[in-house]
């Protein structure tokens, strides 16, 4: 969307923030998570930093994603080049990662698209660090198409590669994404 169609809701926030942050330097991405009702808006997330998720369908939904962030660092704005239309990310858990090392196998065509965390790869193995949250996030599988149905079995196929004791991955939760993409539009939302 344009930007001139985003709710007030969060335009008025990112006004207010923008002038603050840009007094202090700030070159660094950000996300907000907001409340709204029919008098205001509340931030209730302020996060400095590039938020997981969805910044693994940024780095690929973005041909020059490396690009944005080292101008974004400098001051500088350039556009993004699409790669696709839409994303479709699921995330990758496991238990074992909460506390020990796992490794996670995956057919190397899949490589731009599986987005490990605190990942290391030794003698050609991936193993996903011991996780200081105790959350079992281990990263995220990505798909990028021109219809949300390309997005979401690009990755889906590329989840189903990966292999390991303890890896689940979540590839029904897109089916509640959209089912409330239909609701959000049955109640008059556009998202796309």
């Amino acid at each position: 969307k344009d930007y001139s169609e985003f709710p007030k809701e969060i335009t008025e926030f990112n006004e207010k923030i923008s002038k603050e942050l840009k007094k202090l330097g700030y070159c660094a991405p950000m996300s907000t998570e907001l409340r709204a009702n029919k008098k205001d808006s509340i931030c209730i997330d302020f996060t400095a930093r590039y938020p997981w998720p969805p910044s693994a369908s940024q780095m690929e939904i973005y041909k020059n994603f490396s690009e944005i962030v080292h101008a974004g660092a400098n001051g500088e704005l350039v556009d993004p080049i699409p790669a696709g239309k839409y994303a479709a990310e699921i995330l990758i858990e496991s238990h074992i990662a909460e506390e020990d090392f796992q490794p996670i196998f995956f057919d190397a065509k899949y490589k731009n698209q599986i987005k490990l965390k605190k990942c290391r790869k030794q003698n050609g193995v991936y193993t996903v660090m011991p996780q200081s949250t105790k959350s079992g996030d281990a990263g995220s599988v990505v798909g990028i198409g021109s219809s949300l149905k390309q997005a979401r079995e690009r990755a889906i196929e590329a989840a189903e590669s990966i292999q390991g004791a303890g890896i689940v991955i979540y590839c029904d939760a897109l089916d509640a994404a959209e089912e409330e993409i239909e609701k959000s539009t049955r109640m008059g939302i556009r998202l796309f």
